[in-house]
C-alpha cells in the first residue's frame, strides 16, 4: 500500500543465486513507514549457509528525538563469509580460511532514544575461537558536549591463531598469542576523559590495565599490574619468565616529538624470572 505519506507492505517470499555465491533461499519482511515511523517487524533471510532474523521499530526518524527498538540474530556460515572477505579490502583471506567449518553467530538488541540508548544485548560468538559479550549505555548522543557512554566487556578465547594473519613475519617470529584468555573490563567515554579498566587471565598469570586520555588536553594515564604472570607464553625467545610488577606512566601529551611533551612514570618489580635466575 502507499500514500504520499504512508507506505506498508509484505515481502512473502523472495530468492535468488548470485553468480559469484551468495544463494538466497528466503528471504521475507514486513514493513510500514508512517509520520516520521518505521515499523518492520519481521525481517527473515536465509542463505544455504546463514540466517538473518530480526525487528526494527523506529520513531521520531530526522529528528533529534529518534527512539528505536531493534533485535537481530544473525548465523553467518564459512561460505558466505568467505564470499564478504574476497570482496571486503583490508580482510587477510586467512582469517576465514582457518574456520572452514565454523559459523559466526552474533545476537544484538539495542533499546532507547537519543536521550538514552541501550545495547542491552551485543554476544558473538565463533566457537573454537571466541565468545564476546557487551552490553552498555549512551546519553545525550545528539550533545557534542553532552554525550557520555559507558560498556561492560566480557570475553573468552580458546584459539586466536587468525591473529597472526594480522601481524608481519617479524612479530609472528617473536611473539606467541596464547589461546586461553579471558577478559572483563569497563569503557567509559565523555567529551573530556576517555577510562578503561581491564583484567586479563591467561593461562599461567593474571595482568591489570587501567587507563585514562583527555581528548582536549591531550594528557594521559596508564596503569599496568602483573600477578605470576608468565612472559613466556607470549614471548618464549626473549629470555624472561614469571614476573609480577606495578607499573605507571603519564604524561601531558602522547606526541613525544614536541619541546613541551612531559611523560614520567614509575616501576615497583616484586619478582622476575630470567633464564634460571629470579630477582626480587
Amino acid at each position: 500500500n502507499y500514500t504520499p505519506t504512508d507506505i506498508a507492505g509484505q515481502l512473502t517470499h523472495l530468492t535468488f543465486k548470485e553468480v559469484h555465491g551468495i544463494d538466497l533461499k528466503e528471504g521475507a519482511a514486513t514493513i510500514a513507514w508512517a509520520d516520521k515511523k518505521l515499523s518492520m517487524p519481521r525481517l527473515a533471510l536465509r542463505t544455504q549457509h546463514s540466517t538473518i532474523q530480526g525487528h526494527l521499530h523506529a520513531q521520531n526518524i530526522g529528528t533529534k528525538d529518534i527512539a528505536i527498538d531493534a533485535d537481530a540474530d544473525v548465523h553467518l556460515g564459512y561460505a558466505d563469509a568467505r564470499f564478504l572477505t574476497e570482496r571486503i579490502d583490508g580482510i587477510p583471506q586467512a582469517f576465514v580460511h582457518l574456520y572452514p567449518t565454523e559459523t559466526l553467530s552474533a545476537s544484538i538488541a539495542l533499546q532507547g532514544s537519543m536521550k538514552r540508548l541501550q545495547l542491552t544485548r551485543c554476544h558473538v560468538s565463533l566457537p573454537t575461537a571466541m565468545d564476546i559479550n557487551v552490553s552498555g549505555t549512551a546519553q545525550e548522543l545528539a550533545s557534542t558536549t553532552r554525550r557520555t557512554a559507558q560498556c561492560h566487556i566480557t570475553a573468552k578465547t580458546y584459539d586466536l591463531d587468525f591473529l597472526a594473519a594480522l601481524t608481519d613475519s617479524t612479530m609472528k617470529r617473536r611473539i606467541t598469542i596464547p589461546p586461553h584468555i579471558t577478559l572483563q573490563g569497563d569503557i567509559s567515554y565523555a567529551p573530556d576523559t576517555m577510562h578503561a579498566l581491564c583484567s586479563l587471565n591467561i593461562d599461567k598469570g593474571i595482568a591489570i590495565l587501567e587507563g585514562g586520555y583527555c581528548p582536549t588536553s591531550k594528557a594521559f594515564a596508564l596503569y599496568v599490574q602483573t600477578d605470576s604472570l608468565d612472559l613466556r607464553q607470549i614471548a618464549p625467545d626473549e629470555g624472561m619468565g614469571i614476573v609480577s610488577l606495578q607499573a605507571h606512566i603519564e604524561g601531558n601529551s602522547l606526541d613525544y616529538r614536541q619541546k613541551r611533551t612531559a611523560i614520567r612514570g614509575d616501576m615497583q618489580l616484586h619478582s622476575l624470572q630470567w633464564g634460571e635466575r629470579t630477582f626480587t
